[in-house]
């Protein structure tokens, strides 16, 4: 994923809105609840937070 996408996904869920992205590598797609550097914190579960690079991942429509 390039920066300004990135950047706009990251805007986008600190106003409240829901975004998902899908890991590439691992082909699995969650929710993302906060981001930090370049990486994107997301939510497997409720429990389970993992942080993933943004390089590893492409928005999920």
């Amino acid at each position: 994923m390039k920066n300004k996408k990135f950047e706009r996904i990251c805007e986008a869920v600190q106003h409240g809105e829901d975004k998902t992205v899908e890991h590439m590598i691992t082909h699995k797609a969650a929710k993302v609840v906060a981001c930090h550097g370049t990486n994107f914190e997301v939510e497997l579960t409720e429990e389970e937070h993992q942080s993933w690079a943004m390089q590893n991942c492409e928005e999920n429509p």
